[in-house]
């Protein structure tokens, strides 16, 4: 019989974002919560004739991220430098870990950030990155 569970899941607890200027990532702190979407956008080459049917050839690629978690710009690593990123426009390295070993990692730009903050709640703060190339993996 065996003891515990026999799954290859990793578990969100140990994940993390890392951003910062190149070659000067830096933990962001008190996030709890990203996402990665790689897309691809194909290309339509239908022709006259085709009964219909789509037909596409291979298109360009891009990606996003998103991240959000708990309000805190005292993260002068973390949290300021991603506003200080949006607002002079500077591209970024990004990693998101879903643990020490595997990770997703690329360059991309700031395109926002949100604050939220309620009476029953507490102050939350989100941002969302533009790749600038390719995003690539690491997995252990």
């Amino acid at each position: 019989m065996a003891c515990g569970s026999t799954t290859n899941a990793i578990s969100g607890i140990d994940g993390y974002v890392m951003a910062g200027a190149c070659g000067a990532a830096a933990v962001v702190a008190e996030m709890n919560h990203w996402t990665v979407t790689i897309t691809s956008d194909p290309i339509d080459v239908r022709v006259f004739g085709s009964s219909g049917w789509g037909a596409y050839k291979k298109g360009p690629k891009d990606w996003t991220a998103s991240f959000d978690g708990f309000w805190y710009l005292g993260d002068t690593t973390g949290q300021l430098a991603l506003h200080n990123a949006l607002v002079n426009g500077t591209v970024i390295e990004c990693y998101f870990h879903l643990d020490n070993d595997n990770y997703y990692y690329g360059a991309g730009l700031v395109t926002s950030e949100a604050t939220d903050e309620a009476v029953d709640g507490v102050a939350s703060i989100s941002f969302d990155i533009q790749g600038d190339g390719a995003i690539n993996i690491k997995t252990a």
